[in-house]
């Protein structure tokens, strides 16, 4: 939303830092968009949402925790404080569901406090074990509000397998925990590879951690269902300077469909797009191709996919930054400081040491937005500056 300024077809999808920085925009954003989605859902199907992702990962793109010159637009912890604060009143307004935000890493939990959030939520990948480990969350999780672990890796972890990421998550006091990723393609699934030790264990633990009536059976493991729409990820060929691109892809369903791959540079607002003709899915047995021509050696380029309807105006799946790789010497070479979906946090080489990310050190102004969060607080501290508003109880729709 404002840290890549991306714009496609006329229409700018990102680079919305003002949105968030200025008070007037940030309040449009509720009133033309957040507020009526909220009202949408609580008229439409008020029990599907439990809770609100108000944003995954802010981190990335904060001046206070993200010093690095990575390219992402940063706005100030203060900017998107006040962006949470005001997005929790509208979920407890217009919803009857729970607001939280997922941090990239546990101690980053901390910035979130005095929001009116009602639990915190962290992510946690192999890159993190040498630093904040799985199994020593205590220092990070004895906060004023229950914490979740908002994203583990289903499968592909080189420490912990999904049966041990779950014990240690309910030994630790965590109030649930979330999986990555159910589809897989990234190296962090799929749930078929996961879902023995998972059933396993939800049914060894049925006492503790059922919502269900107290005589009601676990579920059986069941099969996975395939899902609608599958882009397998890209093979690069390089000829000079010309890339050609490789997708396997499928539907569930017979029909036409068109493939879009789009090739460009990090920091370009337009993509080059090449169209890979409508296919009739899933009778189509030779792999998709689409070829780009007069690439420069040693430049970054981003390739990112799109499935789409046959009339082109219907975006069925879309797959950001498949890969982001330059070319040399007739050879492809993936950019290992982006994440990519060869290079991806589950994906990481058996053995191998993970890139260390040094903690980030809050400036003064970080630390007066975000209050040290204790047990014994019954209530965050409020930034003197801004006090919090009252907090709203979630009611019924």
């Amino acid at each position: 939303f404002w840290t890549s300024d991306q714009t496609q077809d006329g229409v700018q999808i990102g680079g919305h830092a003002e949105h968030l920085e200025d008070d007037d925009k940030r309040q449009e954003l509720q009133t033309k968009v957040i507020i009526p989605l909220l009202e949408h859902i609580a008229a439409v199907d008020p029990a599907r949402v439990a809770a609100y992702e108000i944003i995954a990962e802010p981190e990335w793109g904060l001046t206070e925790t993200n010093m690095d010159d990575d390219g992402r637009i940063k706005i100030p912890l203060s900017a998107a404080r006040a962006f949470v604060r005001e997005t929790a009143v509208s979920i407890h307004r217009y919803s009857g569901a729970l607001a939280t935000v997922e941090s990239n890493r546990p101690s980053n939990m901390n910035y979130w406090g005095g929001l009116g959030l009602d639990y915190y939520s962290f992510s946690w990948y192999d890159w993190m074990e040498p630093w904040e480990p799985l199994k020593a969350l205590d220092p990070f999780v004895r906060l004023d509000k229950p914490v979740v672990l908002g994203e583990y890796p289903l499968a592909g972890s080189r420490y912990y397998t999904s049966g041990d990421a779950l014990d240690l998550a309910y030994r630790q006091g965590l109030a649930g925990a979330f999986a990555w990723s159910y589809w897989g393609g990234d190296g962090c699934g799929p749930w078929s590879a996961a879902q023995p030790l998972v059933s396993a264990w939800v049914t060894d633990h049925w006492s503790e951690v059922s919502l269900s009536p107290a005589d009601q059976q676990p579920p059986s493991p069941g099969q996975a269902p395939e899902p609608p729409y599958i882009l397998g990820e890209p093979r690069l060929a390089v000829a000079g300077n010309t890339v050609t691109v490789e997708v396997d892809a499928r539907s569930r369903e017979s029909g036409r469909y068109l493939v879009k791959v789009y090739l460009s540079k990090p920091s370009d607002k337009q993509p080059e797009v090449e169209a890979v003709g409508g296919l009739l899915f899933p009778d189509a047995e030779a792999p998709l191709r689409a070829r780009f021509d007069s690439l420069l050696e040693d430049q970054s380029y981003k390739l990112s996919m799109g499935l789409f309807d046959a009339s082109s105006n219907k975006l069925l799946k879309w797959v950001d930054s498949a890969a982001i790789f330059s070319i040399r010497a007739n050879v492809v070479h993936p950019v290992p400081s982006l994440a990519t979906a060869t290079d991806h946090v589950c994906l990481g080489k058996p053995g191998e040491s993970p890139k260390e990310e040094p903690t980030p050190t809050p400036t003064a102004e970080a630390e007066q937005s975000a209050p040290t969060l204790e047990a014994e607080q019954p209530t965050p501290t409020a930034e003197p500056e801004q006090p919090k508003p009252e907090p709203i109880q979630p009611t019924a729709p």
